[in-house]
């Protein structure tokens, strides 16, 4: 049986003088706890899933590092082990907010194994909501600003008219996801375009959160009060101070503090503590106008120490030790005089913000120093701390080395990086050449030639690259120049993503065209999909070649490749491969509502909303094989993206690399998704949802087709180039609209972007790689696709041209023809 304690440590636990402690996140404020125990000669075994920069290697506890610290229920389960091997009940002290949650749902049975005093999982849940508090506070006249709380977008877009800007913009609760991935956990809001695009970041792991009115003031006017009261509410603990500085600014956490008295700030604290009967730790923090010198409530802590503890520490006063000793029963030995006055910083955060504040003229280098005059406690550094001594010797001893290595690895990629641009400049490539100049001299008149030219084109282009490949795959793309990250000029290796969906594109092409061979290609390319398909079900992300790393996004599309290879062969292998595929995309998300795992290597994982797509094909797969599992993960994502959605119907946070300027291609991707899943799933919301969206992208149509390749919110545009990848893509959505609703009117942008599309098709070229397809933007240096032809433009722009001509047919012939697949 693996044991979780090393037994070195049984001698040292045996021998102190006191119970263990058991400290829950060794980042600065478990830090901040570890080291007062410590000095009182408390032992001290500190819990986290890795070994911190320097909080990790102090002297003042022994570190044990688990694998199960961000899961809930299993980091209860260790727990629970750590409990039997140690030889005393052992008192617990977390200083993490997820494990407060873990406590309140899975641990209550954790009182009887350790020694420590937590509020019940309702008052826990009243603290931590900051929507549910903010209800509280109203309805018992406590001073808190005005703060309006939302679970969607739609639900944020009604508050928006009652909001006086600036505001703060906070999740109701910090979820794990949120937590780990978001770079930001509070959003100050100028206003509402930024409010928007500040909830398209959050909303991908947090949909409900809460508006909150901006009190003004700098940092140095926020207070908070820490207390611990035992069983019979009688306060154990307690101590207030005030921030100096926080990282980031206005928005972060504690930089620098120091104590204070503030007899209103601790009074309200404790009435509020006592009134929801918070046992054990319990803070409030709060800011003074300094207008009127009004103290209002900004968040309540619950059930663990905040990171202001240190403070306490600097100033000698035994916040942690008294809450230790009540535990055990003891009486808390006296603390030493306190200094004139103590300050607490973290030094590295606290000297970024002094240099941004300095910056901008609001601080100077003789007053900072002056702010931190006094005792000074650092929040990491300390020169009684021989293990972490040790490591500041041995990481400042390796910086000449890593400056050097650093120097010349950054001299080596700018080298690099300039012979790659030199190699790629388009005026060195005969073929980039003739392509910009053809787009140098502007628009053609729309094309005079028929669909059926322009398919055809389209078509041989596809299948010119999947030729083009050693295998059955199609080609990513053909390079006009070099393409630097491939290393190569020409056809692209085979690409598993455009691939998966090229193939209901052949398919269909084949019934149109009359070209049984299509259907053939497409056989063989979703059999190929299966060869390279990953042990775990995914799909890889990028093309063949690259590292192996999986992809939900194309995972996605595969198993749209192989539903109609499965509807046109009824050969069970593409069952048993869409089963393993979907079986990896609910792994994926989990409990979540937004794919955060899995993810491209090259996407913003902040902006992952055009999942949508993928989660549209795990539905189709659910429907058409009877898997439950699968509609019901599609329809969660499904119905989490809709609520993003602004009131304008523009999706934030939906692209590769920019969430607050989407491409029109990723846009689409979302709206496809939310039609397509409506249509499986006859889920009316989600059809809206998707109308609005389109009918927001045709808006933007201009006369002769054109439309911008990035939209802020509201649909203003964003870039002087156009997406034709994206345009294709909106014309199918329209087409495929009005095949579901019967609707005409979403046929009116078709034409219009439909003969666009066509002018820029190039069926003039001689270069194989060139006729008859279609490029990444218009003109071809825009910055989607430079210097691109994509089997994924040429791919969307087939479909919008088959699905053009069915259209004709009216909307009940195209809709039986049309499976949506495409």
């Amino acid at each position: 049986m693996t044991t979780v304690v090393p037994r070195q440590w049984a001698r040292w636990l045996e021998r102190a003088p006191y119970p263990p402690a058991v400290v829950v996140g060794l980042g600065v404020t478990g830090l901040a706890l570890a080291r007062p125990l410590a000095r009182h000669g408390v032992p001290v075994i500190g819990v986290d899933q890795a070994r911190r920069r320097f909080t990790g290697y102090s002297g003042s506890h022994r570190l044990l590092i688990t694998d199960r610290f961000g899961e809930d229920e299993g980091f209860v389960g260790f727990l629970d082990a750590l409990a039997e091997e140690l030889p005393r009940r052992a008192v617990l002290l977390l200083s993490m907010d997820q494990h407060v949650t873990a406590i309140g749902r899975f641990g209550q049975h954790l009182r009887d194994r350790y020694r420590f005093e937590f509020p019940s999982s309702e008052v826990v849940e009243l603290l931590m909501n900051k929507g549910r508090f903010a209800e509280y506070a109203r309805s018992h006249g406590l001073p808190i600003p005005a703060t309006h709380a939302f679970g969607s977008a739609g639900e944020l877009s009604a508050i928006v008219p009652s909001l006086r800007f600036p505001v703060v913009l906070k999740p109701q609760i910090k979820n794990a996801a949120l937590r780990s991935y978001c770079p930001q956990k509070v959003f100050r809001c100028e206003d509402q375009g930024q409010l928007g695009a500040s909830y398209g970041l959050m909303s991908q792991w947090q949909t409900e959160g809460v508006v909150q009115e901006w009190i003004p003031g700098g940092d140095g006017e926020i207070f908070f009060s820490m207390h611990y009261l035992d069983e019979a509410l009688n306060e154990v603990a307690g101590f207030e101070g005030r921030k100096i500085r926080q990282h980031v600014p206005q928005c972060g956490s504690t930089a620098s503090a120091v104590g204070v008295s503030e007899n209103r700030v601790s009074d309200l604290t404790r009435e509020i503590l006592r009134d929801v009967r918070c046992v054990g730790f319990g803070a409030v923090e709060y800011k003074r106008d300094p207008r009127n010198g009004a103290f209002y409530i900004m968040e309540p802590t619950v059930g663990r120490v905040d990171l202001q503890v240190g403070v306490a520490a600097a100033n000698h006063y035994g916040f942690v030790t008294r809450a230790f000793f009540h535990l055990i029963g003891k009486i808390h030995p006296q603390d030493p005089p306190p200094p004139r006055r103590g300050v607490w910083l973290d030094l590295p955060r606290d000297l970024k913000t002094a240099r941004q504040e300095v910056r901008r003229g609001e601080l100077t280098w003789p007053g900072y120093f002056r702010s931190l005059q006094g005792s000074r406690e650092f929040a990491v550094w300390r020169w009684g701390d021989l293990p972490l001594l040790w490591a500041y010797v041995r990481w400042i001893a390796s910086l000449p080395f890593k400056l050097v290595r650093r120097m010349v690895g950054r001299l080596g990629r700018s080298l690099k990086g300039r012979l790659e641009r030199l190699r790629a400049a388009p005026v060195l490539w005969p073929e980039a050449r003739s392509v910009a100049f053809r787009d140098h001299r502007g628009l053609r008149p729309s094309s005079n030639k028929d669909h059926r030219e322009h398919l055809e084109a389209a078509i041989s282009w596809l299948v010119r690259s999947q030729d083009a490949t050693p295998d059955e795959g199609f080609s990513r793309a053909y390079s006009l120049n070099r393409n630097s990250s491939l290393n190569a000029q020409g056809w692209q290796p085979s690409y598993p993503e455009s691939t998966g969906y090229i193939i209901p594109t052949f398919y269909l092409a084949s019934r149109i065209l009359e070209r049984e061979e299509l259907a053939r290609r497409a056989c063989a390319a979703a059999l190929w999909e299966i060869d390279v398909q990953l042990d775990s079900g995914a799909v890889q992300a990028g093309v063949l070649g690259e590292v192996l790393a999986p992809a939900v996004f194309n995972t996605g599309q595969v198993i749209l490749g192989w539903l109609s290879a499965l509807e046109a062969t009824g050969d069970d292998r593409f069952r048993d491969a869409i089963e393993r595929a979907g079986a990896f995309m609910v792994q994926a998300l989990g409990e979540e509502e937004h794919w955060i795992r899995w993810n491209s290597p090259l996407a913003n994982t902040a902006a992952t909303l055009y999942n949508a797509r993928a989660a549209w094909a795990l539905a189709e797969a659910g429907k058409r094989l009877g898997r439950g599992p699968f509609t019901d993960s599609a329809a969660r994502n499904l119905r989490a993206v809709a609520r993003v959605q602004d009131e304008s119907g523009w999706f934030p946070g939906c692209c590769l690399s920019d969430p607050v300027r989407p491409l029109v291609h990723t846009q689409a991707y979302t709206i496809r998704g939310l039609l397509e899943g409506a249509r499986v799933l006859e889920d009316e919301s989600l059809l809206s949802s998707a109308s609005h969206g389109a009918e927001g992208l045709a808006r933007v149509v201009r006369p002769d087709g054109w439309m911008a390749g990035r939209h802020e919110a509201g649909w203003k545009d964003a870039v002087d180039w156009s997406c034709l990848t994206g345009q294709a893509q909106m014309a199918n959505v329209w087409l495929r609209l009005f095949f579901i609703t019967g609707d005409k009117h979403w046929l009116e942008p078709v034409g219009a972007v439909l003969s666009f599309l066509k002018s820029t098709q190039n069926l003039e070229s001689q270069i194989e790689g060139v006729h008859g397809g279609v490029q990444g933007s218009y003109p071809v240096w825009g910055s989607y696709g430079r210097y691109e032809i994509q089997s994924w433009a040429t791919k969307f722009f087939a479909d919008a041209l088959m699905r053009e001509e069915l259209s004709r047919r009216g909307s009940e012939e195209g809709l039986r023809a049309d499976q949506g697949l495409a």
